[in-house]
């Protein structure tokens, strides 16, 4: 009797610690054959932004397959260290170092530059994001400090939210709220014209991910030791926790599925795992495509029904996200 119960709790612990459930894509295209040294997808799925070594960089349409425009080393910095691909202005935002380009897409005509500097003589831009309606960007830096540009008034503030560097910035224009995040260990929701701070969540160690809900009403946040939760915004209350028995696991990215109690994260390398944020627990794994121990997942976003990931081989695939979730 014990030894059936010893072979019953091996068989337990195997299926455990298996690999993540196998999930087909319903669709997959490569666009580059070239190892992709990052990338975005736009909101709607429509178009992909890729850069690849040199840097040169290229905007496919993902209806027709189709280069819509491509900019050369000679016009790209050197070192690329933030983008923002911003369809509905029809605009790329490049930055190095302490330099911000705007590029009018898809003509690839350069609409002009913003030179910019942190507090710290020595900080480098590490963080970018526009407003909705394209008039603010944000641009976060090494130093923990951001800087506001209105591009109709052509005015600019500077606050210092963080006291490192800054990985996540998200706009709430409505609320007149910026959520940031940093390797600090620190959430922060603060005015975006005062710089004074509505709440701060503090964690053990540097975040790896700051999320934020299609309804403004949630955050997702992950440490890089063990700590993710789901913070109510309006008040940064944590709502929940989510809870596994893996140490040491963090998320790079994460997306809520919209009106649902479903998120999902990925983790620093290809693997894809959706929770019901209700209880914490995870409800699926799967991976992307791979040919490499080195592929990472570089951006996914969520288009009605359909979830579109980015690898950094190139590679787009769709998942059909009411079919993974029917049973769960």
């Amino acid at each position: 009797m014990v030894r059936w119960l010893l072979i019953n709790v091996m068989i337990f612990l195997l299926l455990g610690c298996s690999d993540p459930t196998s999930t087909h894509p319903s669709s997959r295209h490569q666009y580059s054959d070239a190892l992709v040294l990052s990338g975005q997808l736009s909101h709607d799925g429509k178009q992909l932004l890729l850069v690849v070594e040199g840097p040169n960089l290229a905007l496919w349409d993902t209806t027709s397959k189709r280069v819509l425009m491509s900019l050369s080393e000679t016009q790209l910095p050197d070192k690329i260290r933030a983008l923002v691909l911003h369809k509905p202005s029809q605009q790329l935002l490049v930055a190095d170092d302490e330099l911000v380009q705007f590029w009018n897409i898809p003509e690839g005509t350069l609409q002009g530059t913003l030179r910019v500097s942190g507090v710290d003589e020595l900080a480098r831009i590490s963080q970018l994001a526009m407003s909705d309606n394209g008039a603010l960007v944000a641009i976060g830096f090494t130093d923990g400090s951001v800087s506001i540009a209105d591009r109709n008034t052509e005015k600019m503030n500077q606050f210092m939210p963080h006291s490192s560097n800054v990985i996540a910035i998200h706009i709430i224009e409505d609320r007149l709220m910026m959520v940031t995040g940093s390797h600090d260990g620190v959430v922060n929701a603060w005015n975006m014209q005062t710089g004074q701070s509505y709440y701060q969540q503090e964690y053990a160690s540097r975040l790896s991910s700051v999320s934020v809900s299609n309804e403004r009403d949630k955050i997702f946040v992950s440490d890089s030791l063990r700590t993710q939760q789901v913070l109510a915004i309006d008040d940064g209350q944590v709502l929940n926790e989510l809870a596994y028995i893996t140490r040491f696991k963090w998320f790079r990215q994460a997306l809520f599925i919209p009106k649902t109690p479903w998120l999902i994260t990925s983790t620093p390398k290809s693997e894809l795992s959706i929770w019901d944020t209700s209880s914490g627990k995870e409800k699926q794994s799967w991976q992307i495509d791979t040919h490499s121990s080195g592929t990472t997942l570089l951006d996914m976003v969520i288009v009605d029904d359909t979830l579109l990931t980015l690898s950094s081989e190139g590679v787009v695939e769709s998942w059909r996200l009411s079919e993974m979730i029917a049973d769960l």
